[in-house]
């Protein structure tokens, strides 16, 4: 993993997108539109002040606790659905980054 954080700037949604691109089936991306739909979730009612900032933080998102947490998730979810990892993460991000706009609007 160290080398691959080399290759790409150290950055670890960097190493999700480098993986994917190489084996897609196994690797989904981790970025600030997926952690915005994962965290929007996690707050629960949605007037819990869920901010702009919050869903698009790099800080928050680029560490390596989060990603790898995010890679076991996807894959038990992907096995107790029968769902493939990538749809899942497709849908992740679509609604992730309409998270975003919605709050960057508020």
């Amino acid at each position: 993993m160290n080398t691959l954080l080399a290759f790409v700037n150290d950055s670890y949604i960097g190493v999700s997108k480098l993986l994917h691109f190489t084996d897609p089936d196994h690797w989904e991306i981790w970025d600030s539109n997926i952690y915005a739909a994962i965290e929007f979730v996690a707050a629960g009612e949605p007037d819990e002040k869920i901010t702009y900032y919050d869903l698009g933080n790099y800080g928050r998102v680029d560490n390596k606790h989060r990603f790898e947490e995010y890679q076991q998730a996807i894959r038990e979810v992907s096995q107790e659905t029968g769902l493939p990892i990538r749809e899942i993460g497709k849908r992740l991000f679509y609604d992730g980054r309409k998270l975003k706009e919605f709050a960057k609007n508020l």
